[in-house]
C-alpha cells in the first residue's frame, strides 16, 4: 500500500497536469494572436520566435504528461512555423492556408486532453484521479523511496534549463525523490549560463527548444568556458528528429532523453552521467 509520502507525490503531479490543461485555451488564444499578426503582416521575428516556442512547449510537455495527441499536433504546428524566421518573416499561399489547419488541429487535441489515457505504468506522466491504482502503484514501484537514506545530505547537483514551468515542475519532483540529490532550475538560457559557471553542477538537463539561444548554442556557451566544459550536459527534449540527434552527437551533448521517457531511464541517465547513485534506492519489483 501506498504511504503518505506516495500519495502526496501522487496528488503534486495531479496538480501540475491539471494546471496544464487549464491553461490550454489561453495557449491557443495566445497562438491565435500570434498568427493573426503574421497574417496580417504585422509581425516581426519575436512574434514568430513566441509562436514557435509556445508550440514547442506545447510538443514538450504534452509529451511529459502522456498526451499523444497534443504532441504531434504540436509537432505539426512547430514545423510548419520554421520557415517564418528568414525574413520577412510573412507566410507564403501554402503556409496561409497549412497553419490554420494545423491550429484547429490543436483544438481538437486540447478538447481531448482530459479524457487522454495514460501511457504505460512506467512512463513519465501526470496521473489523473481516474488513474487505476495498479497503475499508481507501478509507477510508485519505479520511483525511488525518498526515505531511503532521509538523513543523507544532498551530494550531487543537478541544474535544469527549461523555459516551460510545467516541465521544470515536473522534473522538480522526480529529482525530489531523490535524497542524494539537488536540483537548480532555471527558466532562460541567460539565467542557465550564470547558474552553470556558478554552481558548477555534476550534470545539466537542458532543453533544446529555449527562448533567445537554443539548446545548442547553450550547449557552446558551456563547453567554450573552461569552468563548464567538463560538465555532463543531457538534453531532455520532446521533440527530436534522427537529425537533432545526430547534430547533438555532433556538437558534445553526453546523451539525450526524450519524453515521454520511462520512469526508471530518468533516473538511469542521471546515475550513469554522474557516476552511480550515492544512495540506494528500490528497484522495481
Amino acid at each position: 500500500m501506498p504511504d503518505q509520502r506516495d500519495q502526496q507525490f501522487q496528488q503534486r503531479l495531479a496538480q501540475i497536469r491539471s494546471e496544464f490543461v487549464s491553461r490550454l485555451p489561453q495557449r491557443l488564444s495566445d497562438l491565435n494572436q500570434a498568427w493573426a499578426q503574421l497574417a496580417s503582416g504585422n509581425a516581426d521575428a519575436a512574434v514568430v520566435e513566441a509562436m514557435h516556442r509556445n508550440a514547442h512547449g506545447l510538443a514538450g510537455a504534452g509529451g511529459s504528461f502522456g498526451l499523444s495527441g497534443l504532441t504531434a499536433a504540436a509537432r505539426e504546428l512547430e514545423a510548419a512555423i520554421a520557415p517564418l524566421f528568414t525574413p520577412p518573416h510573412q507566410p507564403d499561399a501554402a503556409l496561409r492556408q497549412q497553419i490554420p489547419e494545423l491550429i484547429g488541429n490543436l483544438l481538437r487535441a486540447m478538447t481531448g486532453a482530459h479524457g487522454t489515457a495514460p501511457p504505460p505504468a512506467d512512463t513519465i506522466y501526470i496521473p489523473t484521479a481516474e488513474t487505476p491504482p495498479e497503475v499508481s502503484q507501478a509507477v510508485q514501484a519505479v520511483s525511488p523511496d525518498p526515505s531511503a537514506n532521509g538523513t543523507q545530505r544532498a551530494a550531487r547537483t543537478i541544474l535544469y534549463i527549461e523555459d516551460d514551468p510545467a516541465n521544470r515542475r515536473l522534473v522538480s519532483e522526480l529529482v525530489g525523490r531523490r535524497p542524494d540529490l539537488r536540483l537548480l532550475t532555471a527558466p532562460d538560457p541567460e539565467r542557465g549560463i550564470e547558474l552553470a559557471t556558478g554552481e558548477r553542477p555534476d550534470l545539466v538537463l537542458l532543453d533544446i527548444g529555449l527562448p533567445g539561444m537554443d539548446g545548442f548554442q547553450v550547449l557552446r556557451c558551456l563547453r567554450d568556458d573552461e569552468r563548464t566544459r567538463t560538465i555532463p550536459i543531457v538534453a531532455l527534449t520532446g521533440n527530436v528528429m534522427p537529425a537533432d540527434l545526430s547534430r547533438g552527437k555532433a556538437e558534445g551533448f553526453d546523451g539525450y532523453l526524450v519524453k515521454p521517457f520511462r520512469i526508471a531511464m530518468f533516473y538511469e541517465t542521471l546515475d550513469a552521467h554522474m557516476g552511480g547513485p550515492s544512495a540506494p534506492h528500490p528497484q522495481p519489483q
